[in-house]
């Protein structure tokens, strides 16, 4: 009697079309839903691995970008440490969601609420004076309410409302407030940077821009989730591994390569609930995010 393979792994989740509707191919099915499973490189279910809470508060704006590990909470701006202790850094800032950047040693921070530069674990003010020759140019510090989005080629990339701002090259804290903005059609969301460019995402869409050869293009018609935009290396799509970005839009998982490229790696299986911000980590090469309370 021939055999029929019911299971033999899983594609998974695709919670667009009805579960009447999911696809099986040889043994290989997709899943309605998981609950605390995890799918290895060869699909096989297994369960997840498990997780112990290291601390009982209630936090958002995590970032870590191999230096200091910070979050916030009840309007603080905390340092983790490897024990998960914390420093308070400033009390104060708001429970907006927290914008950072890494250069060298130096964490900058804003809200478009408070502002500053972490260094040695002291924070002290994001401002900038220009001195050197006289000049026509209209270099000060960073705009009023700015929140810092990446370090590319040596500028620090910062945004307000739908404005988009390139600092002085290897000068994080002083901008040219005349010449160097970048507008967008709405409230920017979020980004993050590469080594000469960098994705950003208004309320309509998703954009690519590079600073080496100046382009500015739009790359998806649909906006990221604000907190979910991670920038990976050597990361598996398909058949090939590339540096790039990971962020969830409003259509699905994307991996934006370093030349523009932009791929919907849940090849339009996932519908994701509406909501505000979300928080995404990568651990192992699996990109996960929080979303909601």
């Amino acid at each position: 009697m021939a055999t029929v393979a019911l299971f033999r792994g899983t594609s998974g989740i695709n919670n667009a079309v009805p579960a009447t509707r999911l696809k099986s191919d040889k043994g290989f099915v997709e899943l309605a839903a998981g609950v605390n499973v995890d799918i290895g490189d060869n699909y096989e279910l297994m369960r997840r691995k498990k997780e112990t809470q290291q601390r009982a508060e209630a936090g958002h704006s995590p970032f870590c970008d191999g230096g200091d590990a910070f979050y916030v909470s009840a309007g603080s701006l905390y340092r983790l440490n490897s024990d998960f202790s914390r420093d308070l850094v400033r009390s104060s800032v708001g429970d907006e969601p927290m914008w950072y950047a890494q250069v060298a040693g130096m964490t900058f921070y804003g809200n478009g609420v408070a502002s500053g530069i972490v260094e040695d674990g002291s924070s002290r003010a994001w401002s900038g004076t220009y001195y050197g020759p006289e000049t026509e140019r209209s270099l000060a510090g960073p705009p009023t309410g700015a929140k810092p989005l990446a370090y590319v080629a040596g500028c620090l990339i910062a945004v307000v409302d739908n404005i988009v701002w390139k600092s002085e090259p290897y000068a994080p804290s002083l901008f040219d407030l005349a010449a160097g903005a970048i507008p967008l059609p709405s409230r920017i969301l979020g980004g993050v940077g590469l080594d000469t460019s960098f994705y950003v995402s208004d309320e309509t869409g998703v954009y690519f821009i590079t600073l080496a050869e100046p382009t500015f293009r739009k790359v998806h018609n649909k906006p990221m989730r604000e907190g979910t935009a991670l920038r990976v290396f050597d990361y598996s799509i398909g058949d090939r591994s590339s540096d790039g970005v990971l962020m969830l839009c409003a259509d699905g998982i994307f991996f934006g390569s370093t030349q523009g490229e932009f791929i919907n790696l849940s090849k339009q299986r996932l519908v994701l609930p509406d909501g505000g911000p979300g928080y995404a980590v990568l651990t192992n090469k699996h990109y996960i995010v929080a979303m909601g309370d």
